[in-house]
């Protein structure tokens, strides 16, 4: 590493040091604590069994929010450095959590949902088509065309490799509705 890099790295784990060295107030001495009583807790899908008088200890980490940092990396090499770390201590457990986990497995939640509804949507429009051209077969044929955007533009997205969000997603039920809308104009105007 260049001369620069080293020295931030010198002063932030000199910063580190001091942080842990003047542990007075009650935010530092947080970092480290012995349970007074037996604690059961749940920490989302994980069931955490504290005995009395065992050592909990609160590591922290920071990390700027709007970057193009994978969030779902960070929090697996979180999970696997705390794993390899308590390896040789048997009786010992750690949980990853926060707010980044937790707006991860919320970001993750809303996209598999905007997918069902995505689908859920193209079936409703397709039982319109249906029913307004009187075949299924015809109603059919009339959202391929309804379909072509959303292909079109998220076949672009994965042929670039850019990530599928939130927004993203939204786009592809907005291009759906738009999409059946101008059709049934059309075979309005056809008629």
């Amino acid at each position: 590493s260049s001369f620069l890099v080293k020295s931030r790295f010198r002063r932030t784990v000199h910063e580190m040091d001091k942080f842990l060295k003047d542990a007075e107030d009650e935010g530092q001495q947080g970092l480290v604590a012995v349970s007074p009583t037996a604690l059961r807790t749940r920490f989302g899908d994980r069931e955490i069994n504290i005995p009395e008088g065992a050592e909990v200890w609160r590591i922290r980490a920071q990390v700027a929010l709007m970057t193009d940092l994978d969030y779902g990396v960070l929090t697996s090499d979180l999970d696997r450095i705390a794993s390899e770390a308590l390896a040789d201590t048997p009786g010992t457990t750690h949980v990853v959590t926060g707010m980044v986990p937790l707006f991860l497995r919320t970001q993750n939640a809303v996209v598999e949902s905007l997918i069902q509804s995505f689908g859920l949507a193209f079936a409703a429009i397709a039982v319109v088509m249906m029913i307004l051209l009187r075949h299924p077969l015809a109603g059919l044929i009339t959202m391929l065309p309804n379909l072509l955007p959303v292909i079109f533009v998220f076949g672009m997205i994965s042929l670039a490799g850019v990530p599928v969000d939130i927004g993203t997603m939204i786009t592809a039920s907005v291009a759906l509705g738009i999409a059946g809308d101008d059709t049934l104009h059309q075979l309005t105007w056809f008629r």
